[in-house]
């Protein structure tokens, strides 16, 4: 997912973390993987309304702060034109 290219994304100054400001209020967690697994994550994101993430040490906490390479599926993604 390229939450760094959603227009619901918003910087943090002084942070490398961002926010969304559209979070789908389900959040699913997911193991590490490759390309499959991203392609797995967005069909379950869209087929139950949610955001599908793999965390690890330091992620941070979706929505208010967190790396957006966490994001594998997000229902509300919408690209920036």
């Amino acid at each position: 997912m390229k939450c760094y290219n959603c227009e619901h994304k918003q910087t943090i100054p002084g942070d490398c973390h961002i926010l969304c400001k559209n979070p789908p209020s389900i959040q699913l967690q997911i193991g590490s993987g490759g390309d499959e697994r991203y392609k797995q994550a967005t069909e379950q994101a869209l087929k139950v309304n949610a955001v599908v993430r793999c965390i690890w040490p330091g992620s941070g906490y979706y929505p208010f702060c967190f790396d957006a390479n966490t994001v594998f599926g997000c229902v509300n993604f919408k690209e920036v034109k």
